[in-house]
Formats: structure tokens, C-alpha cells, sequence
């Protein structure tokens, strides 16, 4: 009876329950989209970056990694005899360098990566992901990212010459020709990377050494434990990764203060909602009184109608929520414009996919349950305090004050 009283209730001012109910869909949706957005942001990154460029561990010469934004990674040799433990991983030994690349008409810089192909594939699969020539047949050759190549204007078969700073310091270059394009996906990594054959980047650069190392499989012990050296740098992709998903956790934070926000906005309506339907229902309320119904019950058909509204409003936004995230999980958002534009260092594809994750999502409409709960337990309970003779003659007087 309680309940079927709340809902018809709720219905006498239809325009004052569609706002309360809207307020609380739209707090609901937001929430459920942005966690969805954010949670594909962090799933995104990290599949490109772990994928493309950092797998799941890297190993540098000692002190490398503290700052190698501006470190010469041809200075920092690994100590081979300190990589041990790792004869049943796949990994990548690498000579790296920076350098760049030029068409005669205009340089870019590169990051330049020797490597043997067999166990570079075991690690990344080069092989799949080459859109035009091939992956490094030869010794001499030149596979440069799709999108060096584009803002190149290059093609397989181009001319193209490699300069690079050697391990004495001085200045080397090569004419050579691109024999493959690769795109990985993830275009920062495809603006930068020139892969070469060992042999050759031996000869380029100078090194007799590999100066990185990629661990292709996550483990099951600690990197660090298994190396227990101090004589190199590793690092894992969540220590690769954290500045960047730092970035995914302060939007989340964003999204979640701008949801709190409009729900509280829905539980203040809800409660302005409930003392305005009790001032005006007075003399009803005190008739139910004057034929036995008790504050216990008052109280119950208050808070349900309250209850109600705001329930229906979470479950409406947490499904419109839920239906629209997994449909962009699947088609994704265009995304037209490069992260380097923005002044970000983020490698997004071309469309940025959302994530939905259940557990995460439920969250929201349950926080809004009791946002509701206690938004309308107030008026119900002042609904306890009319006295039922005056509520009757149209006045109304609330025990302890109101």
C-alpha cells in the first residue's frame, strides 16, 4: 500500500518528479561515461605503448633512465654480464641512438633502433604490422613509422640519408634507400622510429655494445629480483607508464567531482521536492494521522516517494550509461587530432575506444542511492511533526521547531 501511495504521489506533479528524475539520469550517465572514457584512455595507452615501443620491461646501461630525456643513450652501456636469469624470455638486445632522417628537402629527428629481426619479432611481431616493402631482409635495410613517412612524403624505394652522432662523437651519415613502412598504431612511436639491422647500426654508430634490452613477457617474479643487479637500469611498463596514466587518473578525478556535483544537485531537488509536496498534502497528512496511520508510516511514505524517484533516475542513467560506453567500446570516438598538438605525450590511434568495466560503473548508481537516501529521509521525517488537527484545518506546526 506504502509504495503504491509513493507512486501515485510521485505523479501529481509530473514536471517537479521529470526534473528530479533527469537531474539524476544525467549525474548517473555522466559518471558511467567518464569512468568508461578513462578507463579506455589508461586500457588504450597502455595496449599502444606495451605493444608498439616498451613491451613489458626495459634494461638500460646504469643511470640511463634518471634522465634520459636528455641523457646520450650511446653513453650508457649495458653491463651484459649483469642480465642474467632471462634464458627463457623473449627479449629484444638493442643498439639504440638517436639521430635523424632527411629527403633532402626537409630533417626530422629519429630514434634509430638496430636490432635483430628474428628476436625482435618474437617480441613485437614486426613482421605484421609492415604496410608497405619488409621488415629488415637485408643488412642495409631502412624501415622508418608510417608516420615519418608521411611527413616525409616518403615511399618504399626513397632516398633517404641517416645522420647520427657515433660513440666518439663525431657526426656519421648514410644514403640509403627505405625498403618498409610500419605502422604500429601508436603514432608517436610511428613519427620517430627508423629500425635497422644490427650489423649495420654496429657500423653506423660505432657500438660494440647493446645499450637496451625489451623483456616481451610479463613475469611472474620482479624484474628486479630476477636481475639483482646494480650495475643496470630496468624498468617495468607500469614505471614506463605512470606519468602518462597520471593523466587518465586526473580526468577521472575531474569527472567524478563534476558527477558528485550534479548529484547532490538531484538530492537537494529531491529533498525541496519532498518539503514542498509535504506543505502542500498538510491536510492529508493529518487526515492519515487523525485514522490511525502512525509517524512510522508517514515517515515510510515520505522516504519511499523520495526513494523511488531517485532510484529509477540511478537505474536509468546507469543503464543509458552502460549502453552508451559499451557501444563506444566498440566503435570508438574519432579522434581527428594529434596528441603532440596538445602539448601531450599520449599515443593515441586514430579513434579513442571506452572501457566499461562493471565493477567500476556500479559504483556510481549506489553512491546515488545513498546521496537519495539521506536527501530524502529529511523531509520525511519534519512529514512526522505536523500536528494532525491543525495540519487538518490547513495549518501546519512542527514539534522542535520547522
Amino acid at each position: 500500500m506504502i509504495i503504491k501511495m509513493a507512486f501515485k504521489n510521485l505523479l501529481r506533479h509530473k514536471k517537479r518528479t521529470a526534473l528530479t528524475l533527469i537531474t539524476t539520469i544525467v549525474g548517473i550517465l555522466l559518471a558511467v561515461i567518464g569512468e568508461g572514457l578513462n578507463s579506455g584512455l589508461e586500457k588504450q595507452v597502455s595496449d599502444l605503448s606495451i605493444k608498439s615501443e616498451i613491451s613489458y620491461g626495459r634494461i638500460f646501461g646504469k643511470n640511463f633512465y634518471e634522465d634520459k630525456d636528455n641523457n646520450d643513450i650511446l653513453e650508457y652501456p649495458i653491463n651484459m654480464k649483469s642480465v642474467k636469469g632471462l634464458e627463457n624470455v623473449p627479449i629484444s638486445k638493442r643498439i639504440s641512438f638517436t639521430g635523424s632522417i632527411t629527403d633532402s628537402k626537409e630533417e626530422l629527428a629519429t630514434y634509430f633502433m638496430g636490432v635483430n629481426k628474428i628476436d625482435e619479432n618474437k617480441v613485437f611481431s614486426r613482421d605484421k604490422y609492415i604496410i608497405s616493402g619488409n621488415f629488415l631482409n637485408n643488412d642495409t635495410d631502412v624501415v622508418i613509422g608510417e608516420e615519418l613517412a608521411n611527413l616525409l612524403n616518403l615511399k618504399v624505394g626513397d632516398d633517404v640519408t641517416l645522420m647520427a652522432r657515433t660513440v666518439i662523437k663525431s657526426q656519421n651519415a648514410y644514403d640509403l634507400k627505405v625498403t618498409g613502412i610500419i605502422k604500429t598504431g601508436n603514432p608517436i612511436f610511428d613519427s620517430k622510429a627508423v629500425f635497422l639491422n644490427e650489423t649495420f647500426a654496429r657500423e653506423f654508430s660505432g657500438a660494440d655494445f647493446y645499450n637496451e634490452i625489451i623483456v616481451g613477457k610479463i613475469l611472474d617474479t620482479p624484474l628486479e629480483n630476477i636481475l639483482k643487479s646494480s650495475d643496470i637500469d630496468y624498468v617495468t611498463y607500469k614505471e614506463e607508464l605512470k606519468d602518462v596514466l597520471a593523466i587518465a587518473q586526473l580526468r577521472r578525478k575531474v569527472f567524478g567531482t563534476l558527477s558528485s556535483a550534479i548529484l547532490v544537485m538531484a538530492s537537494l531537488t529531491i529533498t525541496n521536492t519532498m518539503l514542498m509536496a509535504m506543505l502542500e498534502r498538510k491536510k492529508e497528512i493529518g487526515v492519515l494521522m487523525a485514522n490511525g496511520m502512525n509517524d512510522k508510516k508517514i515517515l515510510k511514505m515520505f522516504f519511499t516517494e523520495g526513494l523511488t524517484n531517485g532510484a529509477l533516475g540511478c537505474l536509468i542513467g546507469f543503464i543509458l550509461g552502460s549502453i552508451l560506453t559499451f557501444y563506444l567500446e566498440k566503435v570508438g570516438i574519432p579522434f581527428k587530432f594529434n596528441s603532440n598538438d596538445l602539448g601531450l605525450t599520449l599515443p593515441f590511434a586514430d579513434r579513442l575506444y571506452l572501457y566499461y568495466n562493471f565493477k567500476k560503473s556500479i559504483v556510481f548508481p549506489l553512491i546515488g542511492l545513498i546521496f537519495i537516501s539521506i536527501a530524502s529521509f529529511y523531509p520525511a521525517y519534519k512529514a512526522t511533526k505536523l500536528n494532525p488537527i491543525e495540519a487538518i484545518k490547513g495549518w501546519y506546526n512542527v514539534k522542535n521547531g520547522f
